[in-house]
């Protein structure tokens, strides 16, 4: 999650300060010199503050998040994530961004969709879903506020037919959105391919949701594309 009111820095920021190459900065694990990053323990990028960044960089006190809990606002669970290396968490805000994942645990327990079913929606249109409302570093991202007002129009636990990323009549995803999907695959593939030179199609296949031979032609475009520049 970005918190609202801090400005993201991913690997490439926090390689720069370092004055190394991204490809180093991970080889050596160079993130282990720094604050703790503000996405998720399992996401595919690593986003920190770039305000925290800087101030570790100048050798000065590390600045709090905005909002941030301190150690008796935390639940059991959030001071153990803290005590394991992970970002202080904050007080909700309108204005977080919350990666995919994140967007739908933010939902309501009893109107949460199984992580199967949202990655369908998100990346098939399976279903109705807000668009994300940014993007950093190749990663959608939705504001809380907007998620809250999403669900709260939702109608029981799906929603009606013709919102944004519904099938049409015929159980189709109109055109446009199988462009969108195809689109963020494709971008999806170049990213992963950028980050990890030596990636499966196995790899990219599991993390997109598609077939192993959609896998290794979208891996086949990445690297034309990567050799052409």
């Amino acid at each position: 999650m970005i918190p609202a009111g801090v400005t993201p820095a991913d690997s490439a920021f926090a390689a720069k300060l370092q004055g190394i190459s991204v490809a180093t900065f991970r080889r050596h694990k160079a993130w282990e010199q720094l604050p703790p990053v503000l996405s998720r323990k399992d996401a595919k990028v690593r986003i920190w503050s770039q305000e925290q960044l800087l101030a570790a960089h100048a050798g000065e006190p590390i600045p709090p998040l905005p909002r941030q809990l301190t150690v008796e606002e935390m639940s059991e669970e959030q001071r153990a994530a803290v005590e394991a290396g992970e970002a202080v968490p904050t007080a909700p805000d309108p204005d977080d961004l919350l990666d995919y994942e994140e967007a739908r645990l933010a939902l309501p327990a009893e109107r949460r969709p199984a992580p199967v079913t949202w990655r369908g929606y998100i990346l098939y249109g399976t279903g109705p879903t807000p668009r994300p409302q940014d993007e950093h570093f190749g990663v959608p991202h939705w504001r809380r506020g907007a998620l809250a007002e999403w669900n709260a129009q939702r109608r029981g636990r799906g929603g009606g037919p013709g919102r944004q990323g519904a099938p049409d009549k015929n159980g189709r995803v109109l055109k446009a959105e199988r462009w969108t999907i195809a689109e963020q695959r494709r971008e999806r593939a170049a990213q992963m391919l950028a980050e990890q030179p030596e990636l499966r199609a196995e790899t990219l296949a599991q993390e997109l949701g598609v077939t192993q031979r959609h896998a290794e032609r979208l891996l086949a475009q990445a690297r034309a594309e990567l050799n052409a520049r």
